[in-house]
Formats: structure tokens, C-alpha cells, sequence
């Protein structure tokens, strides 16, 4: 039988999870859909689990490999499908009813070039919230390739959950999850194969989302000095499919500004960082300034900066940076109630 969709699932001791996960899949998918899960060197019961499914269903496929993490689980789901298409799902959450067939209703567009996506409702298990990513885009419409930038803004674009890709895209053009970054590999994904789709729009399906478990930070293995640089090859990747897309030049510059704000960030942390001396941050500073060339674009957005930032950031030394950051941080620290050495 041709398979028509590949579901691949990565999961690391995922017990408590994966049944769940797999059966609210297998009631709304037909027979030319494979689901292939892919365990990760688990430790727990999820070998177990897994096989019973796969004794009890053709339609799921279990691939045991020794742990790599989920890139490399991911990749070898890449390898072991047969299907037209590929979907990704992570191994702790429910998706919900119709999900697969409002994308394979689309099948004549993706053919098209039009990639289709969902919105994405982020479940914040600690405090008990939930939050629709891309709730202002317009949905059940088409659009055009100067709105990526505005996907990515709706924090729709990093994730693989929430897409559906061509398989032959991936094979020919050998994308893969790139196992040796440590965060942000999904959005180096997603740039590499919306080069290679070169998309003529993007479509928002608008009668389901995909529910997106989050319970503990995705960046808690990462030091917060190693945050920016690890996001900064994700960032220059996404502006470099941006010009290779030939997105309009507006669109660029609203994620340049985007970009600078990330850089000015990372500088006011560097110059508040206790842990280092104050020589120290002043030389990253000025490493920082001079790298991303923040003074002349600075100028080039200056009608989004107050006069403050300008000043600070145009004008102003890597020193005046440091001594104004840290006179803002005391003053900070006297408003709050706390002491101000």
C-alpha cells in the first residue's frame, strides 16, 4: 500500500506520556498513514508500551536506537518513512480530533507550493495558563510570502509540530535536524526547507490548533551568557532565507529591528553581569557593538528608539554603556525597596 503520511514521534522515557499521545492519533488517521516512533535509548517503560501498540496496530512502527537526542531521533524518522508527506508530533501531546485531515485536505495546495500550518495553543503547565500562538494572524486564507516574517513574529515558525512537509523536499535536499546545536535546531529546519519549497504563500488552517504541552522552560539547560549566541546563528540563518526568498525589503527591516533589540538586550545584560569585571563587560560591549554594528543601525531605526536609547547606543562609548546600565540598575534596586551597593 503507498503511504501517504508519515507521523514521526521521538520519545525519551516518555511512560506516562506516549500511550496517550499515539491513541488520540490512531482513531482519526487511515491506512495509508504510517506512525513511526522513534525511542530514543529510553530507560523506562516506554519500550514496553510502545510494543504492545505496534503488536495491537500495523500502523505503528517502533525504531529503538541508543540516546542522541530529538534531532537525531527525528532524523531517523526522516529515513525510516515512506510517506508523501511528513508531520511531526512530540511524545507528550494530545492531539486533537481532525488534526490530520485538515492538512491532507490541503494536499492540492501543498502540491502548489503553499505551505500549510496551524496555530499553536502553548499549555504552561506550572501556572495553569494557556496561550494561542499566531491568534492575529488571519487564518483559512492565503498568504503571501512577505507575511513570514509575521509567522515567525506569532511565534508559529521555529516548531516542526505544527507543519506538514514534502518528504522527497527533505530527502533530495538532505535537511535535517542539525544534532550538534544545542537549541533552535527546529528553526534551522524550518529555514533550510522553506528555501528548498520555495513557498508562493503560506496557509493558516483556522479549524484546529495544535496543543503544545509546555512544562518546564526549553531553555533550561542553556546558561543565560550562552542564550544569545546560541540564538544568533538561528537569527542570521532566518535572515538570509528572508533575502533568498526575495521577501520585500520592508519585511527585512522590521526583523532587523527585531534582531538589533535582541543585541541591545544582550548588552545591557552583559554590562549588569556581576560575574564579571567591570573591564570585562566593557571590552564584550564594545566587542558586541562593533560585531552587529549596532550604532549605525540604530540610526537606521531611529524613529522606533526613544531618545534615551539613541543617545545611549549612537552616541555613547561602550563605556558610558556599562556606567549607564549600572546607574540604571541601582536606581532600579532604590525604587524597588532594596539596597543600593
Amino acid at each position: 500500500m503507498i503511504v501517504t503520511l508519515s507521523i514521526i514521534i521521538p520519545v525519551f522515557n516518555g511512560q506516562d506520556t506516549i500511550e496517550k499521545c499515539i491513541e488520540s492519533i490512531l482513531h482519526q488517521v487511515s491506512s495509508d498513514t504510517e506512525i513511526i516512533i522513534v525511542d530514543d535509548g529510553s530507560t523506562d517503560k516506554t519500550k514496553d508500551i510502545c510494543s504492545d501498540i505496534c503488536s495491537l496496530d500495523s500502523r505503528v512502527k517502533l525504531v529503538r536506537k541508543d540516546n542522541g537526542g530529538v534531532s537525531s531521533a527525528r532524523n531517523i524518522g526522516i529515513e525510516a518513512s515512506s510517506g508523501k508527506y511528513i508531520m511531526f508530533i512530540d511524545c507528550d501531546d494530545i492531539v486533537p480530533d481532525n488534526y490530520f485531515a485538515s492538512f491532507l485536505q490541503k494536499i492540492p495546495q501543498l502540491d502548489d507550493k503553499v505551505l500549510v500550518l496551524t496555530r499553536i495553543a502553548t499549555h504552561y503547565l506550572r501556572d495553569n495558563r494557556v496561550v494561542i500562538e499566531g491568534a492575529d494572524l488571519d487564518a483559512d486564507t492565503y498568504l503571501g510570502q512577505d507575511k513570514l516574517v509575521d509567522i515567525w513574529d506569532g511565534h508559529l515558525w521555529n516548531a516542526p509540530i505544527n507543519k506538514i512537509y514534502r518528504r522527497y523536499l527533505l530527502i533530495d535536499n538532505n535537511i535535517r535536524f542539525d544534532e550538534n546545536v544545542k537549541m533552535g535546531e527546529d528553526w534551522l529546519f524550518n529555514n533550510a526547507y522553506v528555501r528548498a519549497l520555495k513557498p508562493l504563500s503560506f496557509y493558516i488552517l483556522g479549524n484546529v490548533v495544535y496543543d503544545y504541552y509546555l512544562g518546564s522552560d526549553p531553555w533550561r539547560h542553556c546558561k543565560k551568557e550562552e542564550f544569545y549566541e546560541i540564538n544568533k546563528k538561528q537569527v542570521e540563518d532566518f535572515k538570509s532565507t528572508l533575502v533568498e526568498l526575495n521577501i520585500d525589503s520592508k519585511e527585512i527591516d522590521k526583523f532587523d529591528k527585531r534582531d538589533l533589540d535582541f543585541t541591545i538586550s544582550e548588552i545591557r545584560r552583559v554590562a549588569r553581569d556581576s560575574k564579571m569585571s567591570g573591564t570585562e563587560r566593557i571590552r564584550k560591549i564594545d566587542y558586541l557593538s562593533n560585531r552587529e554594528n549596532v550604532k549605525k543601525r540604530i540610526v537606521r531605526h531611529r524613529k522606533l528608539y526613544s531618545i534615551l536609547d539613541r543617545s545611549e547606543f549612537a552616541l555613547g562609548s561602550a563605556t558610558s554603556v556599562f556606567l549607564w546600565e549600572n546607574t540604571r540598575k541601582k536606581l532600579g534596586k532604590i525604587r524597588n525597596g532594596g539596597s543600593s551597593d
